[in-house]
């Protein structure tokens, strides 16, 4: 015996790898079936001998068609299709004696209701094409087929007109059918087939009785659904019939691409009488075909929550009390699917198997089972039948998970056939050992799960009977179903008991086996047909899922009393406060939480006082990291250094923050492969060309990704060596009231201050943005008071000014805000605009707004899909409003192009300018521009100066503007046909590779979409840095600045590196007078270092002048210097 161990042994491996659980998707839709009778419309009584038909085509939405208690109408009844979104309520007249919403409905209230009786072997109900919000309440529908030679096929039928003819269009389909304690039932004896095609959406049954649905011949159902998109709702039902009790699937649908979708299925009684079962005493004498009590074949996103399964025998199938079995029935619906299955707190009992799940249809063309959750179910009393297999999965399941499950089967806890079905996961489950975990041609344990089951997880199962030796480690085997430790094993309370090894013993703390006081509070009721007051769960985000940044929690809450509150929970603890109202959501920001597993709940409560709470959803947070800076830091020596950080898993972007002396900067985000760290491990570097200024500074990371920014790092401080900026200004006048126009400026002189910018804005807006020189402010000492008398007259109103200090390392920081207020009459207040706004049908629509008091002309700022259209100032008198009361109004020849744009109006006077309006949106009907391109290629850094150019395509765009800087400023600004850049079709990747080569450094593009309608947006800017000597950086200016006492200055700047030219440019009152190459030599810094020197021999303009340089070496032009004013004598 031990030889033949170790032999079984040596044929099995462990487990290849620990996956990443996937777990169903919960339904992203649940139907609020509150019971809320239309109020104001007419109330329709329809009594014994009445036309029915006649009173549901005289009915409107709003309305209620009250029919008398034990009448009964006999006939084949349509739903008219019916305009407006309220509800027609068909209920019985006997509603108040009837059982309460929440409450089902049985056989014995027969007599409170009136009944529709189909007299042949059509169905009792159908509709038109399009039929909305009818809902049944206290109706019994049946039929008077009896006879076994006789079928009924569908007592309701939706999904057809009434002629038969089946949808083929979701905008056919029926909706908003509620059958609401209803008595839905065939014969004892009758081949009544099925009891509702339910091909609808947004439909329900609940609180019903449907019962005696079966036939001699084919498949008969309680609830049949093939040709329906959902969502549906089946709630506290007792459902019977011999085929499948519900089925979804079993027949192609007739709309392209339909699967039934987001299905709630809760606290129903799926139930067989064993008056069909032939080896019954109690057998009734017909033998109907008998398979199973509930089948998915094409279905998605399902709860099924709560229920008890009971009475399931061998028959036309093996026994399964469910069957999640992906088919195309018809052979013509390729995408049929059986995805994002819940399977939960449910009881299946007195059966002959489990569950089968079937991962690909092996008749015909299928998508995948995938992401099925089994969790805290019981299955009892499995000795019906041999062979009783718990669990059975073949050909290729994808993601079942079983877990938290307690069962007492005398067969197979596992068969497996057909093809491997990856990523099963099978833990914290009670499960005795019969047969154990076998496959076709494999035996128990470790050679099933290797060879059927890749990558699975199998851990913290109880296999009472079970042999370890061929089971993975991290599981037990107690020798009998006695030793697990239950409460009541013979009573059948599953309980474990404190003394339990396996109490708390599960991977997530809990108790090994199902949760069976989830079990219990899930199922009370369910026998009795009370359903449970309060119904709770947490639908996103979704079980299993990494998050990260904000994130939206959202529960889903019912209750028979009514909600009274939902309050969601992060591992216990309240998230944020309790909604009363849905949608039951809150937002969750994770940023500053630790990664890891975090569980959220939902707690809801009802207006009677009674709660719940949801099972947990765990999810795993993942926000990238903090930074760690390594350099620079402390005293540095370079003003261009090198910045380097750990890199951060996970993080796609980094945002560098520098402050250096004069204040902020960079803000700029840089990609993990512009920083060298796209793998996530190792050292992130960056060297900037920004030049950072004397003194002191400090510095930042923030790390992102697609969907979250991370953590701020820590900060680090570095000082670069030479004389800082000069700090700050204080104001000294004008402030308050003032009563001249033109007043003197005054401040306290900052030492080291070489430069001064004032900075003046009135009430019409920005006015001064000067630079003056320390001595033009007479304070070049640097000590006692700076003042200046601009000839800039402001206009009257509020205004405010500030100083900005400047020396050779840069500027320094700006002056705290000094308020004043002109004396006089100040620029009007801002227009209130009328139309154009929203959808216009006119490319030249009438402009319209409030006339503005005061205002004499008015400034039109106009946008469009193809961007800024007008900027026209009109005069009061043009608008037709120089009263200043009223409407202005105006009709221009601009033709808009089509799609969305915007507009404004700028009021002014002879003070000046008001404010802007408020912006108002239109959108003009037809084909809009294009949208904006993604760019590919080139970005980083390059080897060739004549690169191709690449980006996506645009849909209706039918040229491009290539636009292209490169270190010598602007390059390419051409348009091209789509044709020419290969991609007429508006699909896949343009591509363009133009004849200019480009200079060396750092450069840029876009991409300009247009057609017929006009231009699109720019596209983001892509970068790139062609490899070489790039042309020379930009040269500061020195003198001549301010008042000159000559007309033939000396022109000086800083020499700057590399650079073997300069154009000097210059300006004087007169208009231009220089446009001079001059080499590095002849002005004297042949070095690329020093002060460069040129005096020309023009003899300038008397008054305002201005001037500047552009530097160049071989690769091409540097930037211009900025602009330095002078004034000539």
């Amino acid at each position: 015996m031990a030889a033949a161990i170790c032999a079984l042994l040596a044929t099995v491996v462990a487990p290849s790898s620990v996956f990443a659980q996937r777990l169903p998707q919960l339904p992203q839709a649940f139907l609020d079936t509150t019971y809320a009778p239309p109020v104001g419309g007419q109330v329709i009584s329809v009594n014994a001998g009445d036309d029915l038909q006649a009173a549901l085509n005289q009915a409107s939405a709003g309305d209620i068609i009250e029919l008398q208690a034990g009448a009964t109408f006999t006939g084949n009844f349509i739903l008219p299709a019916k305009t407006g979104s309220d509800w027609i309520y068909i209920r019985s007249s006997a509603i108040a004696s009837l059982p309460a919403p929440g409450t089902r409905v049985s056989p014995a209230q027969a007599s409170l209701m009136p009944k529709i009786v189909s007299p042949n072997t059509d169905a009792a109900l159908a509709a038109d094409f399009g039929a909305h919000h009818y809902r049944f309440v206290g109706i019994e529908i049946t039929t008077t087929v009896s006879d076994p030679s006789t079928a009924i096929t569908n007592l309701i039928a939706f999904g057809y007109d009434p002629h038969g003819n089946p949808v083929t269009s979701t905008a056919q389909a029926q909706h908003h059918i509620t059958f609401d304690r209803c008595y839905i039932h065939g014969t004892p004896t009758g081949n009544v087939v099925r009891g509702l095609a339910l091909n609808s959406s947004s439909s329900a049954v609940v609180d019903s009785y449907v019962s005696d649905f079966h036939s001699r011949f084919i498949d008969s159902q309680a609830i049949g659904i093939w040709s329906g998109a959902g969502p549906f709702k089946f709630v506290n039902n007792y459902l019977e019939a011999a085929g499948e009790n519900i089925l979804f699937g079993g027949a192609s649908p007739g709309i392209t691409n339909l699967v039934p979708s987001d299905i709630e299925i809760r606290h129903n009684r799926f139930f067989k009488p064993l008056s069909w079962m032939r080896e019954d005493p109690s057998y009734a004498g017909i033998l109907w075909v008998v398979k199973n009590l509930l089948e998915l074949k094409n279905a998605q996103r399902v709860l099924v929550d709560g229920n008890v399964f009971e009475n399931i025998w061998v028959a036309a199938q093996i026994g399964f009390a469910v069957q999640f079995t992906v088919r195309d029935d018809g052979g013509t619906a390729p995408w049929t699917a059986v995805r994002d299955v819940t399977f939960t707190h449910n009881i299946a009992r007195h059966i002959s198997g489990g569950i089968n799940v079937l991962g690909l249809d092996d008749n015909a063309t299928s998508q995948h089972l995938e992401r099925l959750l089994i969790r805290d179910n019981v299955f009892t009393d499995m000795s019906t039948d041999d062979d009783t297999r718990l669990f059975e999965i073949l050909n290729g399941a994808l993601d079942v998970t079983i877990d938290h499950n307690t069962s007492l089967h005398s067969g197979p806890t596992m068969m497996a056939d057909v093809a491997p079905s990856p990523r099963l996961t099978f833990r914290n489950n009670i499960v005795p050992e019969r047969e154990g975990f076998v496959g076709s041609g494999t035996g128990a344990g470790l050679p099933t799960l290797n060879a059927w089951f890749p990558g699975y997880v199998y851990q913290r199962n109880v296999q009472p009977g079970g042999n370890a030796l061929v089971y993975p480690a991290d599981n037990f085997f107690p020798a009998t179903l006695a030793d697990v430790g239950f409460v009541d094993l013979a009573g059948g309370n599953y309980r474990l008991t404190a003394s339990s090894a396996y109490k708390g013993a599960g991977t997530d703390g809990k108790d090994i086996g199902a949760d069976i006081d989830a079990v219990d509070a899930a199922t009370a009721g369910v026998v009795a047909g009370i359903d449970a007051p309060v119904f709770v769960i947490v639908t996103a985000p979704q079980a299993g899922t990494t998050v990260s940044g904000s994130v939206t929690v959202t529960a889903v809450a019912s209750a028979t009393a009514g909600v009274a509150g939902v309050q969601l929970k992060v591992n216990g603890a309240n998230l944020g406060p309790e909604s009363a109202v849905p949608p039951y959501s809150v937002s969750w920001d994770t940023t500053n939480l630790a990664n890891g597993s975090y569980s959220l709940t939902a707690v809801a409560r009802d207006t009677a006082g009674q709660s719940m709470t949801s099972d947990p959803i765990v999810v795993t947070v993942q926000n990238p990291g903090a930074a760690t800076q390594l350099a620079p830091s402390g005293t540095i020596s370079t003003a261009t250094p090198t910045y380097t950080w750990t890199a951060v898993p996970t993080a796609t972007l980094y945002l560098l923050w520098i402050d250096d002396s004069s204040g902020g900067r960079v803000r700029h985000w840089y990609t993990a492969t512009e920083a060298g760290c796209a793998s996530g491990t190792g050292t992130c570097s960056l060297t900037l060309d920004v030049v950072l200024n004397p003194g002191a500074g400090q510095w930042w990371v923030v790390t992102a990704n697609a969907t979250t920014n991370g953590l701020w790092s820590s900060g680090l401080t570095f000082t670069v060596p030479g004389t800082p900026p000069p700090g700050a200004a204080t104001l000294v006048t004008p402030a308050g009231i003032i009563a001249t126009t033109t007043p003197t400026y005054t401040w306290n002189a900052v030492a080291s201050a070489t430069q001064y910018l004032l900075w003046v804005d009135d009430s019409s807006g920005g006015r001064i943005r000067q630079w003056y020189t320390a001595t033009q402010a007479g304070c070049a000492g640097g000590t006692g008071t700076c003042s200046l008398t601009p000839s800039v007259e402001l206009t009257p109103g509020a205004g405010q000014w500030w100083i900005v200090t400047a020396n050779a390392s840069g500027n320094g920081p700006w002056s705290a805000r000094m308020a004043f207020t002109v004396l006089g009459t100040p620029p009007p207040g801002p227009a209130t605009l009328l139309a154009p706004a929203g959808s216009i049908a006119t490319t030249t629509p009438t402009y319209t707004w409030t006339a503005v008091a005061g205002a004499t002309q008015y400034l039109l700022w106009l946008d469009d899909s193809s961007g800024g259209r007008l900027r026209q100032w009109y005069t009061a008198t043009e608008a037709g409003c120089a009263s200043g009361t009223g409407t202005c109004s105006l009709t221009l020849p601009v033709v808009l192009t089509p799609g969305a744009g915007q507009w404004w109006i700028v009021t002014n006077n002879a003070s000046g300018n008001g404010p802007w309006s408020a912006a108002l949106p239109y959108t003009v009907a037809g084909t809009p521009p294009p949208g904006p391109a993604t760019l590919l290629a080139p970005a980083g850094n390059i080897t060739t100066s004549t690169p191709t150019f690449m980006w996506n395509a645009v849909a209706s765009a039918t040229q491009y503007l290539l636009w292209v800087d490169d270190s010598s400023g602007g390059r390419i600004r051409t348009i091209y046909t789509a044709a020419q850049a290969g991609c007429a079709s508006g699909t896949g990747t343009c591509s363009l590779t133009p004849s200019v080569t480009l200079s060396p450094g750092a450069g840029q593009w876009w991409i300009v979409t247009s057609n017929a309608a006009g231009n699109g947006p720019w596209s983001a800017r892509g970068t790139f840095t062609l490899a070489g000597t790039p042309p020379p950086g930009a040269a500061t200016l020195v003198a001549p600045a301010g008042s000159i006492a000559t007309s033939t200055p000396t022109f000086t700047w800083n020499a700057v590196a590399s650079a073997t030219q300069y154009l000097l440019w210059l300006d004087d009152s007169s208009g231009g007078r220089i446009r001079t190459w001059y080499s590095a030599a002849q002005a004297g810094c042949a070095s690329g270092t020093g002060m460069c020197s040129l005096t020309p021999g023009v003899t300038l303009s008397s008054g305002a002048g201005q001037w500047w340089i552009v530097t160049n070496n071989a690769s091409g032009n540097g930037p211009w210097s900025s602009g330095m004013a002078f004034t000539t004598p």
